[in-house]
């Protein structure tokens, strides 16, 4: 086996690699999409701020499964987060989320982990890819 076909085996080893995590975080998708609907449900009941991006990523599926839970990661890790140019988000929306116990939230961080997980094998399987095709000439 000569360099190139080593080289192409790696690169179809991170397209499989980044397959098996697609299917695993599409699997934590519908694992929890119940838990995120309930999650949403009682916070917006309290009359909180959404931004717009979680309006929108609402209504799409789970291509966009990070961006439904982006800004409440962001109220989680204590984040900076304007509502309008100037106008930080109300200080509640902080304390809401972070009373929260563990286990109402701990999707998101599985969520979260799955998309940065999912994100790297992509990255690394198209760079591998651009690399072998440079290399060898294609």
């Amino acid at each position: 086996m000569n360099t190139e076909h080593l080289a192409f085996l790696v690169v179809i080893a991170f397209a499989v690699l980044f397959a098996a995590s697609l299917i695993c975080s599409w699997v934590s998708y519908k694992k929890n999409l119940r838990n995120y609907e309930r999650f949403l449900k009682k916070y917006r009941e309290q009359g909180l701020f959404v931004d717009s991006i979680t309006k929108v990523s609402e209504h799409l599926g789970f291509l966009f499964f990070y961006l439904k839970i982006a800004f409440f990661v962001r109220l989680l890790k204590n984040k900076k987060i304007y509502a309008a140019k100037g106008v930080l988000v109300d200080e509640r929306c902080y304390r809401y989320i972070q009373s929260r116990p563990a286990e109402e939230v701990k999707w998101m961080w599985e969520w979260r982990r799955n998309y940065f997980i999912q994100s790297t094998l992509l990255c690394i399987t198209l760079i591998s890819c651009f690399i072998h095709s440079v290399v060898y000439n294609y």
